[in-house]
C-alpha cells in the first residue's frame, strides 16, 4: 500500500526528469489542456462521471501539493474505487513494474506507462458500452 510522507501526508507531486526525448506528461496535458496533476484529475473525473468525492476542495488542491491525512486520501481512494473502470481493472502488475524501473532510471516514461495503460483501458470501456 501506498506510505505517507516524513510529514505523515499522501502527496502526489507531478514528476518532471529533464528530458530532450520525452517531455514530462504534465507538460504535455497542459498544452492539450488536459488536467496536469491529480487534483486536476479529480475535478475532471467529479465532473465526468457526475459523481463528487467526499472531501473539499481545499483538500483536493492539497492533494497536489502540501498533502492530505490518510483519513482524506483513504475517502478519495474509496471514491476512485466507486468509478468505472474499476480500479482493480485498472492495476496491471507489468505496468507497475515499467513505471518503478523508468523512475529509478530518472525517465519520464514513468508517467506514460501509466497514463497509456489508463487511457487504452478506458479506450475499452467506451467501445465496449458502444457495442
Amino acid at each position: 500500500m501506498l506510505k505517507p510522507n516524513e510529514g505523515n501526508k499522501y502527496v502526489f507531486k507531478n514528476i518532471h526528469f529533464n528530458s530532450v526525448h520525452l517531455p514530462p506528461l504534465n507538460e504535455v496535458a497542459h498544452l492539450l489542456h488536459l488536467p496536469n496533476n491529480i487534483s486536476g484529475m479529480i475535478t475532471h473525473a467529479q465532473s465526468f462521471y457526475g459523481s463528487d468525492v467526499p472531501v473539499s476542495k481545499s483538500s483536493i488542491s492539497h492533494l497536489s501539493n502540501q498533502g492530505v491525512g490518510k483519513p482524506t486520501f483513504k475517502k478519495i481512494y474509496t471514491w476512485f474505487k466507486s468509478l468505472s473502470p474499476r480500479i482493480s481493472e485498472v492495476f496491471n502488475l507489468e505496468v507497475l513494474k515499467k513505471t518503478f524501473k523508468a523512475a529509478r532510471v530518472g525517465s519520464n516514461a514513468s508517467t506514460y506507462y501509466p497514463c497509456m495503460y489508463g487511457f487504452n483501458c478506458s479506450k475499452k470501456v467506451i467501445i465496449t458500452t458502444m457495442n
